[in-house]
Order: structure tokens, then sequence, then C-alpha cells
């Protein structure tokens, strides 16, 4: 899974490289479950939402959330964290908000 946390707006253009460039990724399996941008704007998660379904990034892969709707700030599995209350990612993944599909393991 890839975490962006896009903290400016950027334009249409520079959108569309950054999602293409995913979509390649996750379609080449290597970027296992998915996308999820993270921002304190929603209009950049507009913005990146309408740039990843230009991009062809599938609606499966793709999450787009606001900060403060997370409760986490780290990955499960990172040393000291992991159950911290103050960890925003933690919490919501396996929570149903934050659910992609795990990495496609037929080779």
């Amino acid at each position: 899974m890839a975490v962006e946390v896009e903290l400016s707006y950027k334009s249409p253009r520079r959108f569309d490289a950054i999602l293409a460039g995913y979509e390649l990724s996750i379609a080449r399996g290597n970027v296992g479950g998915g996308l999820l941008y993270v921002s304190a704007r929603a209009d950049v998660l507009a913005a990146v939402t309408r740039a990843a379904h230009r991009s062809g990034v599938p609606e499966s892969r793709f999450r787009a959330r606001m900060l403060a709707d997370s409760r986490t700030t780290m990955l499960p599995g990172d040393r000291g964290l992991r159950g911290d209350p103050r960890c925003t990612v933690c919490g919501l993944l396996g929570s149903g908000v934050l659910d992609l599909p795990g990495p496609d393991t037929r080779r």
C-alpha cells in the first residue's frame, strides 16, 4: 500500500502524471493493496480523486481521506507505536475505512 500525504494543491497536469505512475505501479503489482491519499485540504483530495479517475487507477484500489478523519500517523508494525492511540493510520487499517485489497500473490 502506498500512502501519500499531500500538503499542497498541484496542477491537474502534475496530479495526472503522479497518478498515472501509481496506476502503472499498481497494474504491475509493484504497489500491493492500493493507494491512499491523505490531506488537510478538501480541494486537494477532490483534485487527486479526479486525477485518479482520469489516470485509470481502479476505484477499488484508491482512497482519499481528510487528515482530520484519520486517527493515526504511522503504519502497523512501526516499532513502539502499535496500539498507541495517537497512531492514526493503525486504527483505520482493518476498520473498513481504509481497507484495500491485499497484494495479488498469483504470479
